[in-house]
């Protein structure tokens, strides 16, 4: 049977060439078929070729019965007995062609669509904890927990540093997480004591701390009058909440990738993580790097003098930094270093300089927390 393509060509070349034969060599096919097509074409019929039907046509219901009854798993042979008995005269190659369309049909009906899960602004928070290193502290080496909250709509991440998970510290995470968000109307998290005591008949138990904490914490979402504070749902309660692959993939993402970034690393400060800018800020989020008790945080001016002779230092690396790239460049009136000699030289300046600015930014951020827990007491 001819293409469409070849259809066409048929008829123009026909029109150069004035024959049957002539257009069938050069088609490579008989000139019957060349004429049968030329006459079509004159009486103004479709140049589409005539769509046959399929011996397994009459017996498609059945088959998808079938494949829906086995689930994908039905074979050629065994069917073709069953379609004998229901009338089917045609070949066993036929019957597995047709069950093979069928088949693919069936797969990509059940194959399952991974779409982002979204909740309504200020419905979902949630909470997850990891743990991402060591940190050097006055009782020696401490395991440092990142504690971490993302909200459902907008994906905005809260990180924090403590050095355990108790309940006082979860409390303060909480706290200071919905100062920075606000509150939302439920807060989702994994069932740690510190969260849930027990199961009973498949449900969670809350603690009372934390349902106490919960109590204090108003709701803003106005769309439940009957919810008067924010509920917090453990994964495993079974309530009206998203599944748990759907909560748990934003903070396992955001875990993993801290922990990525600090294998093998024993952290002498808090700032060391670098969080607020190659962490909490990915995809949009935000976040905030706290002191981890209150004796932790600086004095105001203290703090605001470090940062300006830090500024000033940082003045000075760049400075250097320019005169080292006018000294490769020869610009100094004396001969120039080696590259090998220029190249060290810029990599110690750009650390250097890197350091400095993460000391200032920091020492700025520290600061604001400082200026910010002053004037709340």
């Amino acid at each position: 049977m001819l293409t469409l393509e070849e259809r066409l060509a048929v008829v123009n070349l026909y029109e150069e060439l004035g024959s049957y034969r002539a257009v069938a060599a050069v088609v490579g096919c008989d000139h019957k078929t060349v004429k049968a097509w030329l006459e079509r074409s004159r009486r103004g019929e479709a140049m589409a070729g005539v769509v046959r039907g399929r011996a397994t046509d009459p017996f498609r219901h059945l088959i998808r019965e079938r494949i829906e009854m086995t689930a994908g798993r039905v074979r050629g042979r065994r069917l073709l007995k069953l379609r004998r008995a229901a009338g089917y005269t045609g070949s066993l190659r036929t019957l597995q062609r047709a069950l093979r369309i069928e088949k693919r049909g069936w797969q990509e009906r059940q194959r399952r669509v991974y779409r982002p899960w979204y909740s309504a602004p200020g419905d979902f928070l949630i909470v997850d904890w990891g743990e991402v290193g060591k940190a050097a502290t006055a009782a020696g080496q401490r395991k440092l927990y990142c504690f971490c909250a993302v909200l459902g709509w907008s994906r905005w991440r809260y990180v924090r540093f403590f050095t355990c998970q108790r309940f006082q510290v979860l409390a303060q995470g909480l706290a200071a997480c919905f100062e920075a968000f606000g509150v939302p109307a439920h807060v989702i998290h994994d069932n740690p004591k510190t969260v849930t005591t027990e199961f009973v008949a498949g449900l969670s138990v809350l603690n009372a701390e934390m349902v106490r904490l919960a109590k204090v914490a108003p709701c803003l979402n106005g769309d439940d009058a009957g919810n008067a504070f924010a509920r917090l749902l453990p994964v495993a309660a079974g309530l009206a909440s998203p599944s748990r692959t759907a909560t748990t993939s934003p903070m396992s993402a955001t875990v993993l990738l801290i922990t990525a970034r600090q294998t093998g690393r024993t952290i002498t400060d808090l700032d060391d993580h670098q969080c607020l800018d190659s962490t909490a800020r990915i995809a949009g989020g935000g976040g905030d790097i706290l002191p981890t008790t209150e004796n932790d945080m600086p004095d105001p001016l203290q703090t605001a003098r470090q940062a300006k002779e830090t500024a000033a230092l940082l003045r000075e690396a760049r400075a250097l930094l320019r005169r080292i790239d006018k000294l490769a460049a020869g610009a100094e009136g004396m001969e120039p270093p080696t590259p090998a000699m220029v190249t060290a030289l810029r990599e110690q300046a750009d650390r250097l300089v890197h350091h400095l600015a993460r000391q200032e930014h920091n020492l700025q951020q520290r600061t604001k927390q400082a200026i910010r827990r002053g004037s709340r007491t």
